[in-house]
């Protein structure tokens, strides 16, 4: 009778020689021996894919601590990758078909796709209540400069710069593919000013 704690151990041995491909495949490896899987939310995919990140960049964080380098022969798993996976399925995949489309967003900040996390909260159907979070957060992003530094994000994620509207703005020649942080202020402040509260509409023209 197989142990309830093997399949932990196996993550464990994976994480420490720093193998993406046998934490992969652990999942179909559970299955066959009828055991439950272990990396079953989000979440733990998410920390299990980070300490192969931290353990192949050879960092002192708390990711690079909890695995170990990459053994011999084995590639390292690098940022690139993990944002390679993730964006191989939809966000639908992510947000529990989109139920909780945050689940999404969080995704993407953990892997620091920081320009398609702010484009999908501005742009999609399923984060219209997030809108108000969209600005902020690119804002907050802008002015830290870490959208000059990691808003490219790769494969689908998209710089803050391409984030669109949820419409555009009658008149308006901006285009939903060079639409940046500072239009998305534009645009949201231009609903105060339509109520008449000018002095709310100036902090997000200041």
């Amino acid at each position: 009778r197989q142990s309830p704690r093997a399949p932990y151990q196996a993550l464990v041995c994976a994480l420490l020689a720093g193998d993406a491909r046998c934490v992969d495949s652990l999942g179909g490896v559970l299955q066959g021996l009828q055991l439950p899987p272990i990396l079953s939310t989000i979440e733990d995919f998410m920390w299990a894919k980070l300490v192969l990140v931290g353990a192949g960049s050879g960092g002192a964080g708390g990711a690079a601590a909890a695995g170990g380098p990459p053994a011999a022969g084995v590639p390292p798993y690098t940022l690139a990758d993990l944002q390679a996976d993730i964006n191989r399925w939809p966000p639908q995949y992510y947000s529990k078909q989109n139920r909780e489309p945050l689940l999404y967003v969080t995704v993407l900040v953990l892997s620091l796709q920081l320009g398609a996390a702010v484009r999908f909260l501005w742009k999609d159907e399923t984060t219209k209540p997030y809108r108000l979070d969209a600005v902020h957060l690119g804002l907050a992003l802008q002015a830290e400069g870490a959208l000059a530094v990691l808003g490219g994000g790769s494969g689908a994620a998209q710089d803050a710069s391409s984030a669109a509207t949820p419409s555009a703005a009658p008149g308006s020649s901006t285009s939903s593919s060079s639409a940046d942080v500072a239009s998305m202020a534009l645009q949201y402040g231009r609903k105060f000013l339509a109520a008449g509260d000018s002095a709310t509409a100036l902090h997000y023209y200041w």
